[in-house]
């Protein structure tokens, strides 16, 4: 069983494999089981997830275009966990396949959180990118005014304004 969990692992992706693995093995769980008596945990498994209807992917959230909630994922672990772990007497097959899942399941959110902090970077940087032109704007602005309105006299030891336009004395006045 254990090398029928590792194989199928690997042949997913990452982000679907801990609900794609659940389904595949709930339908091994009905073939073995179904034999024997009637259990409460798989009937709530296969009947919550569809395993028994025949389709591959019984849910619209197994599709690539849906993400599953943190309830769904929270559900499908513990009816899986329920379903198995009264199942099948040799239960550290099961707990390694619990564990890879949720070390499955913590590397999507971790992406999901890598792509959120990336896109707040970017918003950041946009932003600081912005002030930095309106800043050279307003400077270029200011020095217009005072290079169109004003003759600079630098026979002085200090830069004297000779002329200016009353426009700048408005300008200054406002500052």
């Amino acid at each position: 069983m254990y090398m029928y969990t590792h194989s199928l692992f690997f042949q997913i992706s990452l982000d679907w494999q801990c609900a794609y693995m659940c389904v595949r093995m709930g339908r091994k769980l009905e073939s073995v089981t179904k034999f024997r008596h009637r259990n409460k945990y798989r009937d709530e498994f296969l009947h919550k997830f569809g395993v028994n209807t025949g389709n591959e992917f019984p849910h619209l959230w197994l599709n690539s275009q849906a993400k599953p909630s943190e309830n769904e994922w929270n559900d499908i672990r513990t009816a899986f966990e329920r379903a198995f772990f009264s199942e099948f007497s040799h239960v550290a097959e099961i707990r390694e396949f619990v564990r890879m899942s949720n070390a499955a399941h913590q590397q999507y959110h971790q992406r999901q959180q890598q792509q959120q902090q990336q896109q707040q970077q970017q918003q950041q940087q946009q932003q600081q990118q912005q002030q930095q032109q309106q800043q050279q704007q307003q400077q270029q602005h200011n020095n217009n005014i005072t290079t169109n309105n004003c003759s600079i006299n630098n026979t002085h030891k200090h830069y004297q304004i000779i002329q200016c336009h009353h426009l700048l004395f408005r300008v200054l006045e406002m500052a």
